[in-house]
């Protein structure tokens, strides 16, 4: 039941997101892509730079704290870019005020932890049905739900961001 529930009524976040983006510009789409991705490939190469203690052995052995530090940072980096880089960012979060860079750097930090927080979900869910790989289509890359986990749970994060503050 939860394999049709889960990556269902999650990658639903992103119609929501496309619906916003009608009236917020497509801001909230970068928003989703820019805090999974750089947080996804921080955590991974500070991971491996820094290596030190496990994250969560038991579910992920090989994420490690310092790759989720890494993951942190680079997330509210990138999405302070964003903010930096795109016109169309400024004025979404109160009325463009002098703090706005601030609620950037928040969804960034937040986003990060949501996008950690999905890669240990589906890890979870693997260990649990004893499986290396959900799918056979990526081999080595643990399949496609492997590869968008942490996608689909940020998007649920924008989508009840901006839906939710915004409005």
């Amino acid at each position: 039941m939860l394999i049709l529930f889960y990556p269902t009524v999650l990658l639903s976040a992103m119609l929501g997101v496309n619906m916003i983006g009608q009236e917020q510009g497509f801001i909230p789409t970068v928003l989703i892509f820019v805090i999974a991705c750089s947080s996804d490939t921080f955590a991974y190469f500070a991971g491996t730079i820094f290596k030190g203690k496990r994250l969560s052995p038991e579910i992920s052995p090989k994420k490690t704290i310092s790759g989720f530090i890494g993951g942190v940072v680079g997330s509210i980096v990138c999405t302070l870019l964003v903010y930096i880089v795109f016109p169309a960012a400024k004025g979404v979060f109160f009325g463009g005020g002098n703090f706005e860079w601030i609620a950037y750097c928040a969804l960034g930090l937040v986003g990060s932890f949501v996008s950690a927080f999905g890669d240990l979900v589906e890890g979870a869910m693997k260990r649990k049905l004893c499986l290396k790989d959900i799918g056979n289509v990526l081999p080595g890359h643990g399949g496609i739900l492997d590869r968008i986990d942490s996608t689909m749970f940020v998007s649920a994060f924008i989508f009840f961001v901006f839906a939710l503050i915004i409005k």
